[in-house]
């Protein structure tokens, strides 16, 4: 992970130099991916002013110094220390949390047709249009790029899309689910329809998400004062509900995390499963093995994660030199769709779209405080059937 740039004012948001050499050679390495120029660089950016009004005291001269205790904590894999100090949890979701958000916007805009609930015979796409200013700096390739099956519901007035973020404290997928949420594309939503979005972390990431909701409500409402905002304002009455819940992802003990469960629509674990298995491989296959359990049918649950060795994990009790070590998403395939069976032996889950390997890339023209990095990952998408 490269060190944030200069903190005065507000520069690009931008990579170091050896950054982009590593991605450019693995760019020419990925045959047939193309292009996706599909998420206005407007939304982009406003991604980040939400992160920049949410935390916009934290950042201060002696950010730098922070993250760095941080990178020292996250390298020796010490999550306790890492996320342990409020000032730790602020400086993490200013560097980190925006970098992923900016990716997790695209996946979010790409799987519209899959997640966002419409009218009776509308598509989610029906509000596309070209825009100008379009450039996500994503490179896209594989299944993503196949028509979706159509499985989103029709909402009910006054209803809730749920969504529950499995490791989500730093909030990067609840801005970007809001985001999308609030875009031209999210049209031929039910204005009434509220978008809940249930947290569950073990650090204390409270305040955090308490200030992010505010800034995307604010945006959301167009009550930020930014001209643009206020004029692309989507209806007040489509609004954005934030609920953190402090504690780990894999106790299903308590009754109300079982009761946010069973009623999501859609669950994430966005760079969290691999962290999972490296925590318990038992405890994690009996939590997916779970879930098929708690979910409704039709409810979808969304992996992204570090793509090829570094999501690995060793089948052994002990980590030893030389090990054999399996692909995480061979696990969870084998785990969910080998496994994962009802009362009556019939599969619980069905595997809509995958992709091994994607690129978000900064485009030139974000501006940030301080310096992003561009995220590479991989993607699956399962629905309960």
């Amino acid at each position: 992970m490269s060190p944030p740039g200069r903190l005065p004012g507000v520069g690009h948001a931008r990579k170091t130099k050896s950054q982009d050499q590593d991605q450019d050679q693995e760019h020419h390495r990925s045959k047939g991916q193309r292009e996706n120029t599909s998420v206005p660089l407007s939304m982009q950016q406003d991604v980040l002013r939400i992160f920049q009004d949410a935390l916009l005291s934290k950042f201060t001269p002696d950010l730098s110094s922070v993250v760095q205790e941080i990178k020292g904590h996250l390298y020796a894999r010490d999550f306790d220390l890492a996320f342990g100090k409020p000032a730790y949890r602020e400086a993490y979701a200013i560097r980190w949390s925006a970098s992923r958000a900016l990716a997790y916007l695209v996946i979010f805009h790409d799987l519209r047709d899959y997640w966002l609930p419409r009218r009776e015979g509308m598509s989610s796409s029906a509000g596309e249009a070209s825009d100008s200013s379009s450039s996500s700096g994503a490179t896209t390739g594989g299944d993503m790029n196949e028509e979706p099956t159509s499985i989103a519901r029709s909402p009910d007035q006054g209803a809730r899309f749920r969504v529950t973020c499995l490791g989500g404290g730093g909030g990067a997928e609840a801005v970007s689910l809001a985001t999308t949420w609030s875009s031209r594309w999210a049209q031929p939503v039910a204005l009434d329809v509220e978008l809940a979005v249930d947290i569950v972390d073990r650090a204390d990431w409270s305040d955090v998400i308490r200030r992010l909701e505010l800034a995307m409500n604010d945006r959301l409402q167009g009550r930020s004062g930014n001209a643009e905002s206020a004029q692309q304002a989507v209806d007040p009455r489509r609004s954005l509900k934030l609920s953190f819940h402090q504690g780990d992802a894999l106790d299903l003990v308590t009754e109300s995390y079982r009761t946010v469960l069973e009623q999501s629509d859609l669950v994430t674990l966005m760079f969290t499963l691999n962290e999972l298995y490296t925590t318990s491989k038992s405890r994690t296959t009996a939590f997916l093995l779970h879930l098929g359990n708690l979910l409704r049918r039709e409810a979808l649950l969304l992996v992204v994660d570090s793509p090829g060795s570094y999501s690995t994990v060793p089948l052994g009790k002990e980590q030893t030199a030389g090990e054999k070590r399996y692909p995480m998403r061979w696990l969870l395939d084998h785990t969910l769709l080998a496994l994962s069976r009802d009362d009556q032996g019939k599969p619980q889950w069905e595997k809509i779209m995958m992709d091994e390997s994607r690129w978000y890339r900064l485009p030139d023209e974000l501006k940030y405080p301080i310096e992003l990095e561009n995220t590479r990952y991989q993607i699956h998408l399962f629905r309960r059937i």
